[in-house]
């Protein structure tokens, strides 16, 4: 049970520190495999069929996850609202993002697994525009020291930012919500429900990561430091991509 619960710990971690992009599966002859990294939306976890019953075992649960996964994508997904995905399209107090559906006039009180939620300051954080996107808002967010990462609807963008440029922001008569940007956000929905559960990868497993341009030398040390290897590397216009295998002590059964 330990390794089942550390490597999503250990993610965890890595989520707050400087990940960014999360994970899809593939198998290894997939198409994700054929054309490495080269988009930084797709990530990868491999694995063989010559692995031992517990890997087996392992990729039985992977198999049924991704069957739940496809019969209901959203299964694990999160709200506050009892709005429609349709209505929300068009609420300028809605953050739409695949793991969760946010109206920002209510309370924002989301249940998340402990393993998937920020410790302390996450290091960035969705900043909502009062009105519509507009260059002055950006130029707004880049003059306080908040580094744009990506454009999230309704009229939001990801920053990266410490709390207390998130908290000066949240001040501001051109924002309307400042929220930070949790883990849970972060896990493409193939594998939400083994983060949730905290179900056993594959001993083979290896994962593909997106990483904040800032902090990645940190992160990346902090994967090496846990044990884990750094198998690949590349770029991405929303920062480094690195493919890392699973810390040893983390593989089998615990």
């Amino acid at each position: 049970m330990r390794s089942r619960r550390a490597i999503w710990v250990v993610l965890s971690l890595l989520c707050v520190t400087g990940l960014l992009l999360i994970w899809r599966t593939e198998s290894r002859n997939s198409h994700a495999n054929r054309h490495p990294l080269s988009q930084p939306a797709f990530t990868a976890m491999h694995s063989t069929s010559s692995a031992p019953a517990l890997a087996q075992k392992a990729l039985s649960q992977k198999a049924a996850l991704l069957a739940e996964a496809k019969t209901n994508r959203f299964a694990y997904r999160l709200s506050n609202t009892d709005k429609t995905l349709e209505q929300l399209m068009h609420d300028r107090h809605a953050i739409l993002l695949e793991n969760a559906l946010i109206d920002v006039s209510k309370p924002v009180n989301l249940e998340f697994p402990k393993q998937l939620q920020a410790k302390g300051d996450p290091g960035a954080y969705i900043v909502q525009s009062r009105g519509l996107n507009s260059a002055m808002f950006r130029a707004m967010l880049t003059g306080s020291g908040a580094r744009i990462i990506s454009y999230i609807p309704n009229n939001a963008y990801l920053v990266e930012a410490p709390s207390g440029i998130a908290s000066a922001l949240a001040d501001s008569a051109a924002v309307q919500s400042v929220l930070p940007y949790e883990p849970y956000y972060k896990i493409q929905y193939t594998l939400l429900g083994a983060a949730v559960d905290q179900t056993m990868l594959p001993p083979d497993a290896k994962l593909t990561l997106g990483l904040f341009p800032d902090n990645a030398a940190q992160t990346i040390a902090q994967i090496q430091s846990l044990g884990a290897q750094v198998v690949g590397q590349d770029s991405s216009p929303f920062g480094p991509i690195v493919r890392v295998t699973a810390p040893p002590e983390l593989d089998g059964a615990g």
